[in-house]
């Protein structure tokens, strides 16, 4: 199992680093202590995760602990990975445990925020959008489609932004350049709701208190890592966590319509 959960941790994304983050800001609630994070013993991305949390001054990594000070450790991977069951998982699927992830907190600096404040005056009130799933791995079983996205825009009439990295852009929509994952999380800030896909950008709009419609197709369930705040889609009946191309997934996403989207993005974006 140490080696099944160390080949996990190189593949672990943002929306996993912002799942522990809400689980530190819990236990430093409870316990007061400051909460140590693996970093680069662990996580190759460590250095990157680390700016996520570097304003706040209840997460450190080891190198930070003072003399004599009592600390909480995040290193075993339940605290990590709280929603993955270890002993059921191999390489090729996932096994999910029923969890309810709690909200992460995010930091922007003073220079970010006075560009958001510019930027709302510019775009006014607006609708996020991500139609794209990283392509590290189970991206076909976790991707709703261009396509479904698209018709979306078409459907709800409000202002729509997508952050703009080189992938494909949707008709109809502002771009805004965002060069880093926290860059997307610092211009979704700033929405009215969003629409997007499981993965990290949903945790990102639950750290920023953003309702927002987020499309789970089958491959994990809310009840894994899914929010109250947010209106979650999943059509798969079990969670599949399947790594290779899988027709139980495209079933589900396929199940998925674009007008039952549209209608509650336009309610969110209405309230």
């Amino acid at each position: 199992m140490a080696k099944l959960y160390k080949y996990w941790l190189r593949i672990l994304g943002w929306g996993d680093i912002l799942m522990a983050m809400g689980e530190a800001k819990d236990a430093h609630l409870n316990t007061g202590k400051r909460i140590v994070f693996p970093g680069d013993r662990y996580m190759s991305k460590g250095i990157f995760w680390g700016a996520a949390y570097e304003r706040l001054s209840y997460i450190i990594t080891s190198r930070d602990i003072q003399q004599g000070e009592e600390v909480v450790f995040f290193e075993n991977g339940k605290e990590i990975t709280p929603y993955i069951d270890w002993e059921k998982s191999t390489e090729k699927k996932a096994q999910f445990k029923k969890y309810m992830p709690k909200p992460a907190e995010l930091k922007f600096s003073a220079d970010t925020l006075n560009y958001l404040a510019e930027l709302r005056e510019t775009l006014g009130e607006f609708i996020f959008i991500e139609p794209h799933v990283k392509e590290l791995f189970s991206a076909g079983n976790k991707s709703w489609g261009f396509t479904n996205y698209q018709e979306v825009v078409n459907r709800v009439d409000a202002n729509f932004v997508q952050p703009y990295y080189g992938a494909p852009l949707l008709k109809g929509v502002k771009p805004v350049k965002t060069n880093h994952f926290l860059h997307g999380a610092a211009l979704l800030s700033i929405a009215k709701t969003a629409l997007l896909p499981e993965g990290g950008l949903m945790h990102a709009a639950a750290a920023l208190n953003i309702p927002s419609v987020i499309v789970f197709g089958g491959f994990i369930s809310p009840e894994n890592t899914g929010y109250d705040i947010h209106s979650n889609i999943f059509k798969g009946l079990e969670p599949c966590g399947s790594r290779t191309p899988c027709m139980h997934c495209r079933n589900a996403m396929n199940n998925i319509s674009p007008i039952q989207v549209a209608k509650k993005l336009n309610r969110l974006f209405k309230v």
